[in-house]
């Protein structure tokens, strides 16, 4: 298939290849290490991760050795942190939800590939799992991307809490873990450790891709 998507260059439509971009699955191991590199919540500890994905550009040739093939993006599904969720968005059968728990990208990837990933990943989803629903939650100024990939925005979720430790973003559940790691972390917390802190964080958009025609929110 001949994938080409346009993007905008000093006011001029250009046409863009992409028949050299791939979209891969990876190793929870090779999504793991990217997404510690290049996501500010870089922590997957806990994380019930069922898909990872990678994007990688096309290949850069070289006299001398192997055309070398880069990964810019990486993408993990996994199951929602709260049964609830998929509940409420899948609810004729909530184990067929999967959330977008981890999306980063380096620096320089170009949007349209960004969404180019996106859509194949889904697409990928829709023809080797039973996925129904794709859920994402996203800070308002992010947002972007799931709009430009078909998402639909169904509401916002209520305030949250981040926990900062020495410099690194966690999530709030972590002090509800009975792991070696977390149990270091509450205690520092609870000595007041001035390098670990909750902080308070703006509501998080929800959006909602549908996968297959069997629910109704969309209707709605």
């Amino acid at each position: 298939m001949n994938w080409m998507t346009p993007t905008v260059v000093r006011e001029v439509l250009v046409p863009v290849n992409l028949d050299q971009w791939s979209v891969e699955p990876i190793s929870f191991k090779s999504a793991r290490a990217f997404v510690q590199a290049w996501h500010k919540m870089p922590n997957v500890n806990g994380l019930h991760v069922t898909q990872c994905y990678g994007l990688f550009r096309p290949p850069d040739f070289c006299a001398l050795a192997e055309p070398l093939r880069w990964m810019c993006g990486v993408i993990m599904y996994g199951t929602p942190a709260m049964s609830s969720q998929a509940k409420k968005w899948c609810p004729q059968n909530p184990s067929q939800l999967l959330e977008i728990r981890r999306l980063c990208f380096w620096d320089d990837c170009e949007d349209f590939a960004k969404t180019f990933f996106i859509n194949n990943t889904l697409s990928l989803l829709r023809h080797n799992t039973n996925t129904t629903i794709v859920v994402a939650y996203t800070h308002a100024d992010e947002g972007d991307i799931y709009r430009a990939t078909n998402g639909k925005m169904v509401g916002t979720t209520a305030p949250g809490r981040i926990l900062m430790v020495d410099g690194k973003r966690y999530h709030d559940r972590t002090l509800r873990v009975n792991k070696p790691y977390a149990r270091k972390i509450k205690h520092r917390l609870k000595e007041g450790d001035a390098n670990v802190k909750l902080v308070d964080t703006p509501p998080k958009h929800i959006f909602l891709y549908r996968l297959r025609k069997v629910n109704t929110w969309d209707e709605k």
